[in-house]
């Protein structure tokens, strides 16, 4: 397309993606956006998890997966306050594709950690996460942003694993901010 360099940004799963985008393809990377995700690999506990998820998906279909992990997406307060969300984020979910949940699962599972990549990465980063992250711990985004050399950290109250869509305005003020170093106002 003939872009120079550009902002780069994953949440969850699109995290890991940024990652390997800034392994591969430095000098096309002038910024990272890291929202909700981790750079370390998964554990042997994770890995398994991640198969059990695989199997059972393969034997029941999406919905019990998607049942089992609906109530972690979210911060606790979403459930009561913001019920119309929940059942966007469960519709969503459920129209996963059997293989499709399967593979992506797989694709987790088998990440490399980025951990030791992170001190290469001298762009401007934002980290996002949610205060209230039931997956990923807040003081992983910390390690993460401590550990590049030029992040910004945001945490925001009130949000799970899914900020953007907890705390839209927040996340988007966020990511606005960040970009004006890039596109101006």
């Amino acid at each position: 397309l003939g872009l120079g360099p550009v902002v780069v940004g994953g949440l969850s799963m699109g995290g890991y993606v940024a990652f390997e985008i800034c392994r591969r393809h430095p000098e096309r990377v002038a910024g990272l956006i890291l929202a909700a995700t981790r750079a370390g690999a998964d554990s042997d506990e994770g890995k398994a998890g991640r198969d059990a998820a695989a199997a059972q998906a393969q034997d029941e279909g999406v919905e019990p997966v998607v049942e089992g992990m609906l109530p972690k997406l979210l911060a606790p307060g979403t459930y009561e306050d913001n019920p119309d969300l929940v059942e966007f984020v469960r519709t969503m979910m459920l129209q996963t594709s059997v293989d499709g949940m399967i593979g992506a699962l797989a694709a987790m599972r088998d990440r490399p950690d980025s951990t030791p990549d992170l001190a290469g990465f001298d762009i401007p980063a934002l980290v996002i996460h949610g205060q209230d992250d039931q997956l990923i711990p807040v003081s992983e985004a910390q390690a993460t942003a401590a550990a590049l050399p030029e992040a910004e950290l945001v945490i925001l109250a009130d949000a799970g694993h899914l900020p953007n869509l907890e705390q839209p305005d927040a996340f988007d003020d966020a990511v606005r901010g960040y970009l004006e170093q890039f596109y101006g106002d």
